[in-house]
């Protein structure tokens, strides 16, 4: 009940309470000895029960939430997700429950609730069960993303997932193409997206492909074209609406334009 946020209204922090257990129990014991004995303290009756400090230090929020979750199936005091919401936000996360309609790669984000990690010819792969605060849902990562850091993807770890659309045995699953910890994600969105071009590529068409791919891919982060030869450079701010959303999908389109072109954010 202490861990689960039982008492929380009554003031004490939890750590503090966990930490008086032992010393409650062996009073509880010590009491009823006496009793059982017909013992009395020297004024006829029982002595009270010594008031015991509690101390303020508190476990982190996160290990909260995970009391909850293993003791009642549910958080109550907030979500793992609540203090990443903001990066989550800049980095074009689609909620699990929408996640059916999305085309192409895009990012998912939660906790892992549950992962299986079986071996295959090429290595190990895992099927993780990813949770977020809409719903829940497998995910696959094959052997070369797990074996890389094969830590990231064991239970109770908060993931950002580059994934896709599959079908595997039949049957249409998320496969994940790129993985990073929460905790890694910078505090704030890139200022800008650099796009490197060589400037002997530089025609009508080309410009017209790169307009293209931009705007297949709105959102928050200005984009400036830089034009190099060898020697000089020239830099070229975009306008207002061209602003991307940065992924994997996008930096594979735009350097698939041509040869020597290159992505980069800061």
């Amino acid at each position: 009940m202490v861990k689960a946020g039982a008492f929380d209204r009554f003031g004490p922090s939890r750590k503090g309470l966990l930490s008086l257990v032992d010393e409650g129990l062996r009073l509880a014991q010590l009491a009823r000895k006496e009793r059982a004995s017909g013992q009395r303290s020297f004024f006829g009756v029982e002595e009270l029960v010594p008031e015991l400090p509690v101390g303020e230090d508190e476990f982190p929020h996160g290990e909260l939430l995970k009391f909850e979750r293993e003791l009642l199936g549910l958080y109550i005091s907030g979500h793992p997700l609540d203090e990443h919401e903001a990066r989550l936000k800049a980095a074009g996360v689609v909620p699990l429950a929408q996640a059916e309609g999305a085309r192409g790669s895009f990012r998912v984000a939660g906790r892992v609730k549950a992962s299986k990690v079986i071996s295959t010819n090429g290595g190990r792969m895992a099927f993780l069960t990813l949770e977020d605060k809409t719903g829940e849902r497998e995910v696959v990562v094959r052997d070369r993303l797990y074996e890389s850091s094969p830590g990231w993807f064991s239970k109770d770890v908060l993931l950002l997932l580059t994934v896709r659309w599959g079908e595997r045995n039949g049957a249409r699953r998320l496969y994940a193409e790129e993985a990073e910890p929460l905790e890694d994600l910078p505090a704030a969105p890139p200022a800008r997206y650099l796009v490197e071009i060589p400037a002997e590529l530089v025609d009508q068409p080309l410009l017209d492909r790169l307009a293209a791919a931009l705007a297949d891919h709105p959102g928050p982060v200005p984009v400036q074209v830089r034009l190099w030869d060898g020697t000089r450079a020239l830099v070229v701010a975009a306008g207002r609406r061209y602003a991307v959303r940065p992924g994997p999908e996008l930096r594979h389109q735009l350097e698939g334009l041509g040869p020597g072109i290159r992505v980069d954010w800061e």
